[in-house]
């Protein structure tokens, strides 16, 4: 089965998803009413409407338990023998003012009680049917470097408050034999014993990033300088690639400009000014990275402020996804990949972005955006091309139209919020 879509309505009713069918489901479910999701990061602005069935705006926490109940039902319907439900949640304290229990504050522990209600509710549900069972409990400690207490009876220590600082990840696993994989599938999936030890620990330690930190992108500072200096970078690409062919490495002295690559150490100087750093990719992510994914990195920067301000929801960079068909899956083939460089949603419609630093020649990338935005978002797609430069050849200009492509070439943060706009009037 590959269906790669995705449904916009309560997992309460995973109907298109057949019983017995899925090895594996990660969810990070609502955490009570903490959040109210119809609201902004700050929530001083409400962006869409309260809905029924939305478990995260439920007032009494018994009542949001039995709703997720239904949920962990309709997991356990699609799950295959030895199939596995990881379950990612916090522990949620309560300010007083929202939930005044007793003389300290209330603190939700979401994994025990989704645990109690997995191994007890849920299991006296299925009767004679195959039961779940508890496979494991992960510590997510997900705390970055910081000065902010959680004060309590700060200074004084007797009531002073943890910094909340981890998350549980708890494997479910639905009772039976799986199937047997084939050898080609064995040897594909085959761990080396340093990603077993890492893979097995218990306590992972993974900070949540900071808007510019590393995780958000490989080296921001570097896309900025190449961006700034692009009309020197992009006329370079061809030397780049004769240069690192030769023995993997990058050497390029060019009119006060220096870009050194050689054993994952970086240097880069355009009239004086200088950026070393250590790209620990694969070798030939960098040769890619330097040839036009900066600019790709450079535009999801400029991206993140919308993402802040809740204009844009779910972005992604360099998503690659499977494009199997269920003729395909049948005849067990192997699926074929589609690269996006960028995606997100406003809510209702996918947008998928190409990005494209140096001159477009080639009318089959505008096919290509145009075919991916078909078969993940359908009607609801639409397709962006952003690039460095606006001379477009005749054809490519009418291409463009043909295919209903908005092109971008500058100002790309206010011009994308104001395409977005004009859909919402």
């Amino acid at each position: 089965m590959n269906i790669n879509k995705v449904f916009y309505h309560s997992s309460t009713n995973m109907n298109e998803v057949p019983d017995n069918s899925v090895d594996l489901i990660i969810t990070s479910p609502p955490y009570f009413n903490i959040k109210d999701y119809t609201k902004n990061g700050t929530q001083d602005l409400q962006h869409s409407a309260q809905h029924v069935e939305d478990l995260g705006a439920l007032e009494k926490y018994e009542d949001y338990l039995l709703g997720l109940l239904k949920v962990w039902l309709e997991c356990y319907r699609a799950l295959k023998p030895n199939g596995k439900l990881c379950i990612n949640v916090p522990l949620m304290p309560m300010l007083k003012k929202v939930l005044n229990t007793h003389y300290n504050r209330h603190i939700f522990d979401l994994h025990a009680d989704i645990q109690r209600s997995i191994l007890h509710d849920l299991n006296n549900m299925l009767e004679n049917k195959p039961k779940m069972f508890l496979l494991d409990v992960y510590i997510w400690k997900r705390a970055n470097p910081t000065k902010r207490l959680m004060f309590g009876s700060y200074p004084y220590p007797r009531n002073f408050y943890a910094q909340n600082t981890i998350e549980f990840i708890g494997v479910f696993v639905k009772d039976g034999k799986p199937k047997q994989p084939t050898e080609e599938q064995k040897e594909q999936s085959q761990l080396t014993q340093e990603e077993w030890v890492e893979f097995t620990k218990q306590i992972w330690e993974i900070p949540i990033p900071n808007k510019n930190d590393i995780a958000f992108g490989k080296h921001a500072a570097l896309s900025n300088l190449l961006y700034e200096h692009r009309s020197r970078i992009i006329p370079l690409y061809q030397r780049i690639n004769n240069s690192y062919s030769k023995d993997k490495t990058i050497k390029i002295c060019d009119n006060n400009l220096k870009l050194l690559y050689k054993d994952h150490q970086v240097c880069v100087n355009i009239d004086g000014k200088e950026m070393k750093l250590k790209y620990s990719e694969n070798e030939d992510d960098f040769r890619k990275y330097i040839i036009g994914g900066w600019f790709e990195e450079y535009i999801y920067f400029e991206l993140l402020d919308l993402l802040d301000k809740q204009v844009i929801y779910d972005l992604r960079l360099n998503m690659r996804l499977s494009v199997e068909s269920m003729t395909d899956a049948q005849r067990n083939e192997r699926p074929i990949y589609a690269e996006l460089d960028m995606a997100f949603s406003d809510g209702k419609n996918l947008y998928i972005i190409e990005c494209k630093s140096g001159g477009l020649k080639d009318k089959g990338v505008l096919a290509n955006l145009s075919t991916n935005a078909q078969i993940f978002g359908r009607a609801n797609a639409k397709c962006i091309l952003i690039s460095s430069d606006d001379h477009l050849g005749q054809n490519i200009q009418e291409k463009i139209k043909i295919l209903n492509i908005k092109f971008i070439f500058k100002d790309f943060k206010e011009n994308i919020e104001n395409y977005l706009n004009d859909f919402r009037h």
